[in-house]
């Protein structure tokens, strides 16, 4: 579907082959990726960083997810960033998360 939104490309047959490739390069096929399946199992504190501008992936994606975790969780949304590009659109946001979601979950062992 978003190849077709972002790119005027149709699924078939791009997607068929980036599947067969994912599957003999990493052993998985991308198609059977299924988060929304699998988040609430996760025990770990997780952060979720999405950019708002995001269209290959649109930030509802990530509303989606965050609502179906069960466990600790914290959602940053980014203004402006696109896919795969919060940390350059908006860096001291972006670091400021992490390093304080990195000191608010992780426990010092010393």
């Amino acid at each position: 579907m978003q190849l077709q939104k972002i790119f005027g490309l149709p699924s078939f047959p791009i997607m068929n082959i980036v599947d067969g490739v994912s599957r003999l390069k990493v052993g998985h096929f991308i198609s059977d990726a299924a988060p929304l399946q699998e988040i609430d199992k996760i025990k770990l504190p997780v952060l979720f960083i999405h950019g708002e501008a995001d269209e290959l992936a649109p930030v509802q994606m990530a509303d989606r997810l965050y609502a179906a975790a069960k466990g600790k969780k914290q959602l940053l949304k980014i203004v402006g960033a696109e896919h795969a590009d919060a940390r350059k659109a908006d860096r001291r946001a972006y670091y400021a998360a992490v390093f304080a979601f990195i000191d608010q979950h992780l426990e010092n062992k010393n």
